[in-house]
């Protein structure tokens, strides 16, 4: 246990490091591409509010963002089985309770036997299903390499989001909606960056909440996929996110313990996040990619907007 969590804390430093590279890089020489002055007006503006948000950190703070990621990815795979327990349990004692009725002879006839022969069979399969899951969770991981900018099927990634989060919807009987898109869209970034920023805006509400739902929906907006969330949860958890996202940019290098040469027989416990840091993790997540994360008041209550570069022809085809 000890030497996983020393891996994910290495690879979310590298990661970090690879988040300022390219931020650096993006800046300087404006790698993207534009096919107008419209698009060209885009790009700068988005220069614009990273500089503003304080988004081009020094070496320190980016590795201190990786390793809060990391650690972040971490805490949401540890909670992970304890925060959809209803749903593994229910396939299994519905399989044993077959079991069990088939074993105590209490079936009146054969075909009633094989009624729950039947139901034991699909619950099992049920199991083996979510166990899949649980085991495909379980290998989402930062790896220690550089950030892949590149275009991302947004179907594809609302699907992966969809994936990691509807057992923890299910568990708690809420809801959540996500668009089906009638249109191929493609939005430009590295996708660990962005499936774990958005996986974190759909999770947040989902520990907040005891009941209502969250609806996602997306629209493209000039040379941008606006993506809004909105969610149930109370005016005070909103005002709680409204003063985050109004902070200036966090200084993860100030969270992060002074360097020391790990043991490997420790049993590091990781931190409970918050979820106004899990949040400012997330902003700083598209931020890396030059997108953006706000709040705005919709007709009847606060939403979460995210805007996310378009994939454009060019770079789809770098």
């Amino acid at each position: 246990m000890a030497s996983w969590d020393l891996a994910v804390v290495l690879g979310g430093i590298g990661l970090g490091l690879a988040i300022d590279t390219w931020r650096r890089s993006t800046v300087s020489s404006s790698v993207r591409p534009s096919t107008s002055a419209a698009a060209k007006t885009t790009q700068n503006s988005d220069v614009a509010v990273s500089d503003a948000s304080g988004s081009n950190t020094s070496g320190s703070d980016a590795s201190a963002l990786g390793y809060w990621a990391a650690i972040e990815l971490a805490q949401f795979k540890g909670s992970f089985l304890a925060r959809t327990s209803h749903e593994l349990r229910s396939p299994l004692n519905g399989l044993i309770s077959s079991l069990q009725m088939i074993q105590a002879d209490l079936c009146d006839s054969p075909e009633e036997e094989r009624e729950y022969i039947g139901m034991a069979h699909d619950a099992a399969l049920k199991f083996v299903g979510l166990l899949d899951e649980v085991i495909g969770v379980s290998k989402v991981q930062w790896g220690s390499r550089p950030l892949k900018p590149e275009a991302i099927d947004l179907d594809l990634l609302l699907q992966e989001i969809a994936y990691l989060t509807h057992l923890q919807a299910q568990n708690r009987n809420l809801k959540v909606h996500f668009p089906d898109l009638e249109e191929d869209i493609s939005i430009y970034g590295d996708r660990q960056c962005l499936q774990q920023a958005l996986t974190i805006l759909v999770d947040i509400p989902l520990t907040l909440m005891q009941e209502g739902k969250i609806c996602v929906d997306c629209q493209v907006v000039g040379q941008q996929v606006q993506i809004t969330f909105q969610d149930d949860r109370s005016q005070a958890d909103w005002d709680s996110a409204i003063a985050a996202l109004n902070l200036p940019a966090p200084e993860f290098a100030a969270l992060q313990p002074p360097a020391e040469t790990p043991s490997v027989t420790a049993q590091p416990s990781l931190p409970e996040f918050s979820p106004t840091l899990r949040l400012l993790i997330a902003k700083e997540l598209l931020m890396a990619n030059q997108a953006n994360l706000e709040i705005v008041q919709a007709s009847d209550r606060p939403q979460l907007r995210c805007l996310i570069p378009l994939a454009s022809i060019e770079r789809s085809r770098q």
